[in-house]
């Protein structure tokens, strides 16, 4: 008997059977990964509780790691009023607190009393700058409440140099203001080293 395909002759010829190879293992599987506090915090008291009350915006974020055990009474009473007052990130958030309210009528009379603003035209082809308000909480040294805060400013971040304005109103000093005081300092160091020369030159 001739067989063309060894392989099956094998299969139906006598004697011992190979070892069947062992079973192919199958992938591990990833380990979850171990969660552990960073080292830095082991001096810290880290709160795992949510707080019960709303607040306007997202906790403060000192707030997990801030060490109050270390501060005196006067100054812990002080953080924990920076701890749960939130201050309001848009006019419709303040707009829900009467308190707020109050400030932001107060920030407006104060404009029209002192007349901070002219109505004028607004210039061809010229765009109009927004504004946004701001608002800020002022506490006292025993940690109550002072006074609610609220600011109207303009948004000039909106404005391109060159094209919207060309001077800036700041209390830095401009590069060129500061050649010209060099060079007006250089002049008169000049002026006293020719006068020291002359006078030498008269007394001898």
């Amino acid at each position: 008997m001739i067989c063309e395909n060894p392989i099956q002759y094998d299969a139906f010829a006598s004697g011992p059977t190979p070892p069947l190879l062992p079973p192919l293992d199958p992938p591990l599987a990833r380990p979850p990964r171990v969660r552990k506090p960073p080292s830095r915090l082991g001096d810290y008291h880290c709160f795992c509780t949510k707080a019960a009350t709303n607040h306007l915006a997202p906790p403060h974020p000192g707030k997990s790691m801030l060490p109050l055990s270390n501060l005196s009474s006067s100054h812990s009473h002080f953080t924990l009023s920076l701890l749960t007052s939130q201050e309001p990130k848009s006019f419709h958030q303040a707009n829900k607190h009467l308190h707020w309210r109050e400030a932001i009528q107060a920030e407006i009379s104060a404009l029209r009393q002192n007349s901070n603003w002219t109505l004028v035209d607004l210039p061809h082809r010229k765009p109009v700058i927004g504004c946004k308000w701001v608002y800020q909480i002022k506490y006292k040294a025993d940690g109550t409440v002072e006074r609610y805060k609220a600011r109207l400013v303009a948004k000039g971040y909106t404005q391109t140099e060159g094209v919207d304005y060309f001077d800036t109103l700041s209390p830095v000093a401009k590069v060129t203001t500061k050649f010209i005081c060099v060079c007006l300092r250089v002049l008169k160091m000049v002026q006293k080293v020719k006068f020291a020369s002359y006078s030498n030159l008269s007394m001898a």
